[in-house]
């Protein structure tokens, strides 16, 4: 019998303890964790940076511990001024990165408002000219908020004209400028009065050649008087066989007089163009005039050659720059005698006249 009661109280006993395990689990479940206790800074913070820290809480009622992110401010009492969208405040401030953490508004303070100001630097920019629309972009100078503004075309400021002589494409009239955008237009005079236009005189542009690199260019005709393009012309082809020889590797040095012997490659895209005899040439020197040229007579340069001292010469051509001066021309076997220009120097016969009652020499 009294086995049995042993049993039954400590069956009652055991109930009695499972009975109180929720209640000290509910308890710690409610807790807020409102009081508690920084353990260990693991990370320290830098709110300048916006760099975060982490630390490790404890619950001072519950025990419990937590890690938790945190921005590092060091917050003091201070007045925050005015911006464009939001009213001046006083409230905490972060003395390191100017957070502003709880604020109240000062009472009879009011937003700022945006100062917008034409910003021209902007890439989406275009200003507006006589003949088309642009877009005005501004730009608070507060704060970062942009805007955009179409704008409608200028109108044309022309001035009083002048008179413009007939041109390649126009008839003679009246030249107006635009004191805006410098523009220009032209108001034909009558077909009575007016000088008709003159037309284009055509010029053909030297071709471009085409290489074993490069495209060339053909058939391109422009006004020799305003140089108006007149054909385009057409794109020549690369032409791989096009090559430019140059001397890459001097296997054998030619002399004044004898050839030697070279390696050639093409300048423009390096293909081996294999070995060929180096011309033999004189170097010769800058020259020295032997008979200087004047304004009817032909002059000579006297070239040597550097290695071997052989001679060269060539022409100087005649100047054409005569000194003219009032002057007598006796009479010749063909010519009578004349009065009038005469150079003073080759003595070339310029403008002259028959000197009455003078005749040929025979």
């Amino acid at each position: 019998m009294n086995n049995k009661k042993r049993v039954i109280s400590w069956i009652l006993a055991t109930l009695m303890i499972f009975s109180l395990v929720p209640t000290f689990a509910s308890a710690a479940d409610n807790c807020n964790h409102e009081d508690y206790k920084i353990v260990n800074d693991l990370k320290a913070a830098d709110c300048e940076n916006d760099i975060y820290g982490i630390r490790k809480l404890q619950c001072n009622s519950c025990d419990d511990t937590w890690y938790e992110q945190y921005e590092g401010h060091t917050m003091v009492e201070d007045f925050i001024d005015a911006t464009c969208d939001e009213p001046a405040k006083a409230g905490e401030k972060c003395t390191i990165c100017g957070t502003v953490g709880k604020a109240t508004v000062v009472e009879g303070s009011e937003a700022l408002g945006h100062d917008m100001q034409l910003d021209t630097e902007n890439e989406a920019y275009v200003a507006a000219t006589c003949d088309k629309g642009g877009l005005d972009t501004f730009k608070c100078s507060r704060c970062d908020v942009t805007e955009t503004k179409a704008t409608e075309a200028l109108t044309h400021a022309w001035d009083d004209g002048a008179h413009q002589d007939a041109t390649c494409d126009t008839a003679s009239g009246v030249l107006y400028i635009c004191g805006v955008c410098g523009g220009q237009k032209v108001e034909e005079y009558p077909a009575d009065i007016a000088t008709p236009a003159l037309g284009h005189k055509e010029q053909a542009v030297e071709d471009i050649k085409a290489t074993c690199k490069d495209t060339g260019w053909t058939g391109k005709v422009i006004c020799s008087v305003c140089d108006k393009v007149l054909d385009e012309g057409k794109l020549v082809p690369v032409n791989a066989d096009a090559h430019v020889e140059v001397l890459d590797t001097e296997l054998k040095a030619a002399t004044c007089t004898t050839t030697g012997i070279g390696k050639y490659v093409c300048a423009l895209c390096g293909k081996n163009m294999g070995y060929k005899i180096i011309p033999a040439d004189h170097d010769w020197d800058e020259g020295e005039v032997t008979v200087p040229a004047d304004c009817g007579r032909d002059g000579t340069m006297t070239l040597t050659c550097k290695v071997c001292d052989e001679t060269k010469t060539e022409t100087i051509p005649a100047t054409g720059e005569h000194a003219m001066v009032e002057d007598f021309i006796d009479a010749t076997c063909d010519e009578p005698a004349k009065a009038g220009e005469n150079c003073t120097i080759c003595g070339a016969v310029g403008e002259a006249t028959v000197v009455e009652g003078s005749k040929a020499l025979g």
